[in-house]
């Protein structure tokens, strides 16, 4: 940028025209030139543009007859104007000047710059995902955050001062930063939408934590001549104390699923990892986290109808429980067609809700999908956009947009709110609304539902029982018997589970409330629960019941096993497949499990199928119900 000098210049003009500048008769003018193509003045100052004529050859002529003067012209009134062979600046604002020598003609833009100005700090603010203007979303201790300035000006100018932010801990000095403009001038009116019209820095997330503070100063080294009005310091006095929170660990397992009717797996690998996970690290209240990639799961169940979506889905909550885990566990599979799903996962901060999900493998979308159901499980609905079932009633904007201005720190890109639509809408784009964003920071901080590595107490023999119910009915799948963390129901609901010994007589009874399945059309719901096997009395038990409103289930145990009856058997085919048999006409389920790690590796159905594993060694349970044979078997 050329700056305006604080006193007169007169105008040089260096042209001829006609015979007078025509020493030579080969010699044409045929362009001039203009000594600047923008420059910057102050208002009543005069405007330093030079004209050169050229010729044919691109040679300067050196002499201008008094004659020839030239004629200016301007696009806008009031900026700029011609006196007495000079240019005068008038007013503040821009206007284009035209110079026409003899035909030839070029052209300038002249900025002119107020005498003084009236300049405020607007306002300031951090954001890590989503932000108001008021600074309302509470910023998450430990993660990176970007800085925001809005200075304005009183009236049009071309003035670019610096800004001094400095940051505070505990009332202590700890950080400055001097900021330079991206923009060419101060706004006279807050405009979020442009990153170019405020002041901006990242702040790294080890600044970010409880009991920090700022002050914002403008125009630090006194570039701009200022009027007396001007808030140069904000705020006016004191600093401004910033809401920091810290939120728990967020601990999440992807998991492969392998569908053994389709002979596919879920593609989730260390080296897509990233891919899968950046959309709910750019958008959610997550600083700390500690994902990883569980070995494939191995199901019979089929994604290609609803029902197999419901089942897959369930078997990953059963999954989770039977493993003991603590993370949220997300499923990935590949999408064989048949039906328009392409994800589930339930409504937590609900009773008994589990922290799981399912989603098919279609990156980067998928990315986006996983975020979606991981924000069901963080305990949101459904925003209004794209006619999704179970729509929050209490979401706040028209057409499921985000509300407040929006910013991805990884791709260092603004989120448009007359653009974007909530990720918890069907709709496209999408990011996370303030709303949502609050929601999710609430949730997260009221105990997350799932966020420890090992949650609940320690391991003992339980008693898996798990089932769905929808409008037509009831399945209370076979019940397995091993050693986990126990889960019982925590708040009373209008379904019962009870077990009953051979005489009718009752064992144990839980009321409970179903979590809801998001997603899914239609009112299905699921419930999973590991109950002690001490207080199941497995030993006596020969009986599982389920009823409720409209709702009736039962499993009986088959007995003793005959004992002509073939155990189950295992065969390797290859180096990760491995083929499972059993009789199932007693025993209608299999659960299959690595032994060392203690981790599912198979649910099936049958009497075969096929799992994926190089463990040398799996052990088989086998349920015909109610109780659970089991037998641990070399992998050959």
């Amino acid at each position: 940028m050329l700056r305006s000098a604080f006193r007169p210049l007169a105008l040089v003009v260096l042209l001829g025209a006609c015979s007078d500048l025509l020493p030579e008769a080969e010699r044409v003018p045929t362009r001039i030139e203009l000594s600047s193509e923008r420059i910057t003045v102050i208002e009543g100052n005069p405007v330093p543009l030079g004209i050169t004529v050229f010729d044919q050859n691109g040679d300067p002529f050196d002499r201008l007859p008094g004659w020839a003067a030239p004629v200016w012209s301007f696009d806008a009134e009031g900026r700029v104007e011609a006196r007495g062979g000079r240019l005068v600046a008038l007013g503040p604002g821009a206007a284009r000047a035209t110079a026409d020598v003899a035909g030839l003609t070029a052209s300038a833009l002249v900025r002119v710059n107020p005498g003084s100005l009236g300049l405020s700090v607007d306002g300031v603010y951090l954001t890590q995902s989503v932000q108001t203007y008021d600074r309302s979303v509470p910023l998450v201790a430990g993660r990176d955050a970007y800085l925001r300035v809005f200075l304005r000006g009183d009236q049009t100018n071309y003035y670019t001062p610096k800004v001094r932010v400095h940051l505070y801990h505990s009332g202590e000095l700890h950080h400055t930063w001097t900021l330079a403009p991206d923009g060419e001038s101060v706004p006279t009116q807050v405009v979020e939408g442009d990153h170019t019209a405020s002041w901006n820095v990242y702040v790294p997330g080890s600044l970010i934590r409880p009991g920090i503070s700022l002050v914002v100063e403008a125009d630090p080294d006194g570039t701009v001549p200022v009027r007396d009005a001007s808030r140069l310091r904000f705020p006016a006095t004191g600093t401004l104390a910033l809401n920091v929170v810290t939120v728990p660990r967020l601990w999440l397992r992807l998991v492969p699923i392998h569908q053994v009717q389709h002979g596919t797996t879920g593609n989730v690998t260390p080296q897509n990892q990233d891919r899968w996970t950046r959309d709910l690290l750019a958008m959610f209240p997550i600083a700390e986290y500690d994902i990883d990639i569980r070995d494939p799961f191995s199901t019979d169940a089929s994604a290609r109808t609803t029902q197999g979506w419901s089942t897959l889905l369930l078997e990953i909550a059963l999954l989770r429980m039977a493993d003991g885990s603590g993370r949220y566990y997300y499923g990935i599979l590949s999408h064989p067609g048949g039906v328009n799903i392409g994800g589930l996962g339930y409504v937590g901060g609900r009773p008994d809700a589990e922290p799981a999900a399912i989603g098919y493998d279609a990156l980067p979308y998928a990315a986006g999908t996983l975020a979606h159901e991981l924000g069901h499980n963080f305990g949101r609905l459904h925003a209004p956009c794209g006619g999704p079932g179970g729509v929050d009633a209490a979401f706040p904007y028209a057409g499921g947009g985000i509300g407040a201005h929006g910013y991805d720190l990884f791709l260092r890109e603004p989120k448009d709110p007359s653009r974007e639509k909530d990720l918890m809408t069907y709709c496209d784009p999408e990011w996370i609304s303030d709303y949502t964003y609050r929601g999710v920071l609430d949730f997260r901080r009221a105990g997350d539902g799932g966020t420890a590595e090992f949650a609940g107490t320690a391991k003992e023999p339980s008693l898996l029982v798990w089932g769905q119910i929808d409008a037509g009915g009831a399945e209370l799948e076979p019940a397995f018997q091993l050693t986990t963390r126990p889960v019982l129901p925590t708040e009373p609901g209008p379904y019962r589970i009870e077990g009953l010994d051979a005489a009718g007589a009752v064992l144990f009874s839980y009321s409970f409330t179903p979590s809801p399945v998001a997603d899914m059309k239609g009112d299905v719901r699921h419930f999973v629960y590991a109950i002690p096997a001490r207080l199941a009395q497995t030993d006596r038990l020969a009986r599982l019941r389920l009823v409720g409103p409209g709702v009736r289930a039962e499993r009986r145990s088959a007995g003793a096993e005959p004992a002509r009856s073939a155990p189950a058997t295992l065969r390797r085919r290859s180096g990760t497949e491995v083929r499972l048999e059993w009789d199932a006409s007693r025993r209608p389920m299999a659960l299959v499990r690595d032994p060392a790690t203690g981790e599912v590796i198979s649910i099936a159905r049958g009497g075969g199928a096929a799992l994926r594993t190089r463990a040398p060694e799996l052990e088989v349970l086998l349920s015909d119900g109610v109780r659970t044979t089991r037998s641990t078997h070399r992998v050959r």
